[in-house]
């Protein structure tokens, strides 16, 4: 993966992802593969991950219906329920062909050798109607020539694939119907809670950040969704429910609290070495969204002082994000990047005895 310098220490709105993605930084992404192994660090930060998933996909067109409304449409276009298709009438027994470069123009042929008549034909939508007609003024077509059925839409169909091609060549990206509208229906539930709405309208979004970490001396880099007045958000969909005792599983599960105390940290580094005064309540704040109907939201806040009762998750996260940043300066160090049962630079990896967790119980199958 080609990587490029980021720019000084400080606050970034309005970097187009991919640029940020190549700034030679650590992010939290990098981190949760070292947590993994740091053979699985190396090997993603030499290639980078640029594998797309449905539910990656899902969660581009939520944050864009939640953070860029007024891009969503320009940037993602929704596949048709159908396509049209030029078929032989019942009594006509020439030929049907698409063109291979324009899947709206077909070429109608009847007839062999010097007997042999062809016209060329274009799908045209009018009024909400599909119909065929002759190009460039071409004489009317015979009677029961060509009919126009729409099919449902179909990835591999000539039409539907060069249709496809020509969105990508504009720049957008084809997504289903149905999650475009799933987006935007998740946005329009988070914002039913007025916190989040009043948050959302007036914090600058998608914010890069680059900081130098004081413990290790490297660079690292985050993004946030949202900042208001030093504040960061940062939406979630779940495919599980998001009340507060679900939502607090997924927060451990997934490493959020490592990217909340990450940012957190980030923030102040940045805002020390301006000199600028930090807000008087750090909070950093989680807009969680249920991504199936009815879309239930949630708002959670994590603050970082000792009163609130939130401040253990930024404790544990700070341990998640510092061991991890700390084992990845010591692989480079020792130019050791180990995987499973590998302790040391120099040795080999040995069996180990699978002994059983303490918190497992294998008599009941359940967790102690």
């Amino acid at each position: 993966m080609e990587r490029i310098k980021p720019p000084p220490p400080g606050f970034y709105p309005d970097v187009p992802f991919d640029e940020y993605v190549a700034w030679d930084a650590i992010n939290w992404g990098s981190l949760k593969n070292a947590r993994r192994s740091l053979a699985c660090f190396k090997y993603h930060w030499e290639h980078g991950d640029d594998t797309d998933t449905l539910d990656r996909q899902k969660g581009r067109i939520f944050h864009c219906a939640l953070l860029e409304p007024e891009k969503l449409r320009t940037r993602y276009v929704a596949t048709p329920a159908t396509y049209p298709v030029l078929v032989k009438g019942g009594d006509w027994k020439g030929s049907v062909k698409a063109d291979p470069e324009d899947p709206s123009l077909y070429v109608v042929g009847k007839g062999l050798g010097k007997a042999r008549q062809t016209w060329n034909v274009r799908v045209i939508e009018e009024d909400g109607q599909t119909f065929a007609a002759g190009v460039d003024n071409a004489a009317p077509l015979p009677d029961g020539l060509v009919a126009v059925e729409n099919r449902p839409w179909n990835g591999n169909a000539t039409f539907c694939r060069h249709w496809s091609e020509a969105i990508a060549a504009k720049g957008a990206e084809v997504v289903p119907a149905g999650e475009l509208a799933a987006g935007e229906a998740m946005a329009r539930s988070l914002r039913t809670i007025p916190a989040a709405a009043a948050f959302l309208d007036q914090a600058q979004v998608e914010v890069s950040m680059v900081w130098v970490d004081p413990h290790t001396g490297i660079l690292c880099k985050g993004r946030a969704d949202a900042m208001l007045n030093g504040q960061l958000a940062d939406a979630k969909k779940s495919a599980r429910s998001v009340d507060w005792e679900s939502f607090a599983n997924i927060v451990k599960r997934w490493g959020y609290a490592g990217q909340a105390a990450m940012y957190v940290d980030g923030r102040r580094a940045i805002y020390r070495v301006a000199g600028t005064p930090e807000p008087d309540v750090c909070m950093f704040r989680f807009l969680a969204v249920e991504d199936e109907p009815p879309y239930c939201p949630a708002v959670y806040d994590l603050y970082d002082h000792s009163e609130a009762y939130s401040a253990e998750w930024l404790e544990y996260g700070r341990m998640l994000w510092h061991g991890a940043l700390q084992d990845v300066a010591n692989a480079r160090r020792d130019n050791h990047w180990p995987g499973h049962n590998h302790p040391s630079p120099g040795t080999l990896p040995e069996p180990e005895e699978l002994a059983v967790p303490e918190y497992m119980n294998l008599q009941t199958g359940t967790m102690r």
